[in-house]
């Protein structure tokens, strides 16, 4: 797998990594912001996006030393896992939104009720 230097980016390493390994790097990091959301925190998708991109471009540009067997399992398991989290933070927004809105609407000040 040949790598000559390694440079870390956010929890994973990004330079001179397979395609497979960076696929399995990414459901990693979906994993963890997945029980963080979970657990009620507040996730930073953005690197994991730039990540998800540059694994696609890699795929398109390349002939992947990786099995093709091997990629073609990995990625429906990133995207069944980057679906499980849009849901997650789905939830979790409107969870937050309700919230607020319960709060706006008890609220005299906010409700326009000035009791």
């Amino acid at each position: 797998m040949g790598r000559i230097t390694r440079h870390r980016k956010g929890n994973i390493v990004t330079e001179h990594l397979t395609v497979l390994e960076r696929l399995v790097a990414i459901d990693a990091r979906i994993t963890a912001a997945h029980a963080d959301v979970a657990a009620g925190g507040n996730i930073d998708i953005s690197e994991l996006e730039g990540e998800v991109e540059a694994v696609c471009k890699i795929i398109l540009a390349s002939q992947p030393k990786d099995s093709h067997d091997d990629i073609e399992l990995a990625i429906p398991k990133v995207l069944a896992d980057l679906d499980a989290l849009a849901r997650a933070l789905s939830l979790q927004y409107q969870e937050l939104t309700g919230s607020l809105i319960d709060t706006a609407a008890n609220d005299p000040k906010l409700s326009g009720n000035s009791g």
